[in-house]
């Protein structure tokens, strides 16, 4: 799934796992991160992704509700959660520094445990793990190409579940000069409800987008010195707006709006 993602890059050009188990197997080498550079001279690549799964967990969900207003009979709800974690580093061939090191999480959830939820799941990891390569190695990202009233389309069609979309501030740096990252701003949390094979259309589910606070007046006697700001959550998403891949566990953590995550 990983190679997938990364492979239809416009500016990126994939060794294929064949070729690269062709020079293992040439050269008597074992597959393990302390070879991955020596591979990777051999197979002629540029940076070697290596990595593996960490955790892989599935459980069923028991809900309870009443059946009714005033019942004392409850009914029960199962659900099934799938959540999984990649990690990887990406090594640069011509040094043998990791350059990049990171780690990614994919869920998903239905009604019934199955192979095809099991696929979302590890369908959404390895779409984060695919993004990650290709930002820093390429400057593509996953944005938001078209947005109108509450559903916006974004230029990926491997992405699944809930992801979230964010803005960059400026960039940090520690005392010695090394670069610790940018600061980044939760702007919404997006559903993909429809997968194309170059873009997806995906719903928000909330945001945090402000209007400036007003004076509302009031009526009676205190009219004329009591006032009372009111601030309005407002969704505003535009092309060209980051976006990345979360579980839904970090959905459900983060504070974008009062709104409920449906």
């Amino acid at each position: 799934m990983v190679t997938e993602a990364i492979y239809i890059s416009q500016k990126i050009s994939v060794v294929e796992r064949e070729r690269l188990m062709t020079v293992i197997e040439a050269q008597g080498l074992g597959v393990s991160e302390n070879s991955a550079v020596k591979i990777g001279q051999l197979a002629g690549c540029s940076y070697i992704l290596v990595g593996s799964a960490t955790h892989f967990s599935n459980r069923q969900v028991e809900k309870t509700k009443s059946s009714g207003l005033f019942s004392l009979s409850y009914k029960y709800e199962k659900s099934a959660e799938i959540h999984t974690v990649l990690e990887s580093r990406l090594i640069d061939v011509a040094t043998g520094a990791v350059v990049l090191s990171f780690t990614c999480s994919g869920s998903a959830a239905g009604e019934t445990y199955s192979e095809e939820l099991e696929r979302h799941a590890l369908s959404a990891a390895a779409s984060c793990v695919a993004d990650k390569v290709r930002g820093f190695l390429a400057g593509e990202y996953p944005v938001i190409v078209s947005a109108e009233n509450n559903t916006v389309r974004i230029n990926r069609g491997a992405m699944s579940g809930v992801n979230r979309v964010y803005e960059e501030g400026a960039e940090l740096f520690d005392l010695d000069g090394n670069s610790l990252g940018r600061r980044t701003a939760n702007l919404a949390l997006i559903r993909v409800v429809d997968v194309h094979d170059d873009y997806s259309v995906a719903e928000v589910l909330n945001s945090e987008q402000k209007q400036p606070a007003k004076n509302k007046k009031r009526k009676g006697r205190k009219a004329k010195n009591d006032s009372s700001n009111e601030s309005v959550s407002v969704i505003q998403l535009h092309e060209g707006d980051k976006i990345e891949v979360i579980s839904l566990q970090e959905a459900g953590k983060l504070k974008l709006s009062p709104q409920r995550l449906h």
